[in-house]
């Protein structure tokens, strides 16, 4: 007959065998048949052996040790971007990196490298102060990367071109389509019709502030095409202007010449054009020329 004995959360049922010979005290044993199991144990009862295991999902944290599982545990596999929730790796080398079509990355054999694309940085991704002479180099400014809307006279400053920066080819007989402007043989700006003349002149020893009338009032108006000083000793500054108003600026020395850029060129009927002399150290024969056209 069969033998059940019960515990708490599980049933045995035992089939006793047959008996031995009497009297021997020997005889085959029976063999458990069934078993019942509570989760997380789970029961295989089939026509031998019952098979208790775990179940799939039966092993949570309070069953584990807080050392259960070490990195010799893990396979490689079994580690995947979906198990991970977002924060929970705090350390070892991060290998390879993604960018996004502004950031260049290099993924090598040690920390990869992140950069900038070449030409990633746009007007929307720099602030209205950050871009100033300073931080741009001489080379970086050439006349194909300028739109002929791109530069206007509210984007230069007063004093952020100069001679230094405008190279010999820098104006040439394309650069300029009205009709009456043409490039001499010297690279200076010259009207292409009549009535073009100069004022010309020598300083034997400049003083410094001091104002050299070149026309006290002109008689009738003009423009100021070119404006030309040098040294025969010493260095200054000589400043060109046109009724008070600034038209050009050279820093005279003893090799220095036409002035690279002219403004307020249109000179009033009336009107005085002036020289001012500043920065004086030990000048001397001082010569200047300003070319007009009437």
């Amino acid at each position: 007959m069969a033998v059940i004995t019960t515990f708490p959360n599980q049933v045995i049922v035992r089939t006793p065998g047959p008996q031995g010979p009497a009297g021997s005290g020997t005889g085959p044993g029976g063999g458990i048949s069934e078993v019942q199991g509570d989760s997380p144990i789970a029961v295989a009862n089939g026509t031998t052996l019952p098979v208790v295991s775990l179940t799939a999902a039966g092993i949570s944290a309070a069953y584990m040790a807080n050392n259960a599982v070490a990195t010799a545990s893990i396979q490689d596999g079994a580690v995947t971007a979906a198990k991970i929730a977002g924060g929970v790796i705090n350390d070892g080398t991060v290998t390879e990196v993604t960018g996004s079509p502004q950031i260049a990355v290099s993924n090598g054999t040690t920390t990869p490298a992140l950069s900038l694309q070449s030409l990633s940085v746009s007007s929307g991704f720099l602030a209205a102060a950050s871009v100033v002479t300073a931080k741009i180099d001489d080379s970086a400014v050439t006349t194909a990367k300028l739109g002929l809307s791109a530069v206007t006279s509210s984007k230069i400053a007063s004093d952020a071109v100069t001679a230094a920066k405008l190279a010999d080819t820098t104006v040439t007989a394309g650069t300029y389509n009205a009709a009456d402007v043409t490039v001499d043989a010297q690279g200076r700006i010259t009207a292409a019709y009549a009535g073009k003349d100069s004022y010309t002149g020598q300083v034997v020893a400049p003083a410094n502030s001091d104002v050299y009338t070149i026309d006290p009032a002109v008689v009738s108006a003009r423009t100021i095409l070119n404006f030309y000083a040098k040294n025969g000793g010493g260095s200054c500054t000589a400043t060109l202007k046109n009724n008070g108003a600034t038209v050009a600026t050279i820093a005279v020395t003893t090799s220095s010449g036409f002035a690279g850029f002219i403004t307020n060129t249109a000179v009033s009927d009336g009107d005085p054009i002036t020289i001012e002399v500043s920065n004086n150290t030990s000048a001397a024969n001082l010569v200047f020329q300003v070319e007009y056209s009437r």
